[in-house]
């Protein structure tokens, strides 16, 4: 009699995202198939970033300037043969993954980032890349984009979490409490957006310093605009200089009047403040 093979167990970038939520028992189950798992079909959410994802990835393309493949799945690894990946799309030029999601018009990028973090990881460690476009629709009006770094430390972390969930797979056992620490994903705040990430500047003397003093002055900018387009509503259209106080104002051929300040007898300055 032929001895029936054993099953081939894998997990996927949406496990890895379960598992550091700590559902490995739930996930265990539905594996294994003694739960049906929650029928995608139902899910609201689900169903809107299948429908959309195609548009999503033609804007990261048109953006890109490069084809962006869709719907690939990663070959096997030898060294991690427990890894599976689908993803929604790979750049023609750079062979680097993308993952397209669509979410509310309130949401933000590092919030998306934070929330699919391990799945993230997950496929670059399978692609062996060190970066990924998170392509995102935000309700229906804003499309962006971002790169997120490959992040080795979490990289290990991650791959020891999901080489015990295996591991019980393969032995049968269900993982009723986790055995291994669960590694938290980094602070959305810490998470490399386009290589970059959000600075506090809490401990830098100089910025606090600086800080203080643009708010004590800020009313004043407000206040030398409003005075500054009044004195100008005083100049006749038929005068090419007015002048009073030290302050002067001229007209020039294109009819643009412009402000200056009188510092030394036939010496003026341009009085300019620009709010950026």
């Amino acid at each position: 009699m032929n001895k029936i093979p054993p099953k081939i167990y894998t997990i996927g970038g949406s496990d890895a995202n379960r598992l550091m939520r700590g559902e490995y028992t739930q996930l265990y189950k539905e594996i294994k198939g003694f739960t049906k798992p929650t029928d995608s079909r139902k899910v609201l959410d689900e169903q809107i970033n299948i429908a959309t994802k195609d548009v999503n990835l033609d804007f990261l393309q048109y953006d890109l300037e490069q084809v962006v493949h869709r719907d690939i799945s990663v070959d096997a690894s030898s060294k991690y043969p427990f890894l599976r990946s689908s993803l929604d799309g790979i750049t023609h030029d750079t062979q680097t993954p993308c993952e397209a999601r669509h979410t509310h018009e309130g949401n933000r990028m590092d919030i998306m980032a934070e929330q699919y973090y391990p799945q993230l990881q997950h496929y670059m460690i399978h692609t062996k890349r060190d970066f990924i476009y998170l392509s995102v629709i935000f309700g229906n009006r804003r499309f962006e984009y971002t790169t997120i770094d490959a992040d080795y430390t979490y990289q290990k972390k991650l791959l020891a979490v999901e080489d015990w969930f295996y591991q019980h797979l393969v032995e049968n056992k269900e993982p009723t409490q986790m055995g291994i620490d669960i590694p938290e994903a980094p602070a959305k705040e810490n998470i490399k957006l386009n290589g970059m990430v959000v600075m506090d500047m809490t401990r830098n003397t100089k910025w606090l310093d600086y800080a203080k003093q643009l708010k004590v002055n800020a009313p004043y900018v407000e206040h030398f605009q409003s005075y500054k387009t009044a004195l100008k509503k005083l100049v006749p259209d038929d005068c090419r200089e007015a002048r009073a106080e030290g302050v002067v104002i001229t007209r020039n051929k294109r009819n643009l009047l412009t402000l200056k300040q009188e510092v030394d007898k036939n010496k003026y300055i341009n009085i300019r403040i620009r709010k950026k």
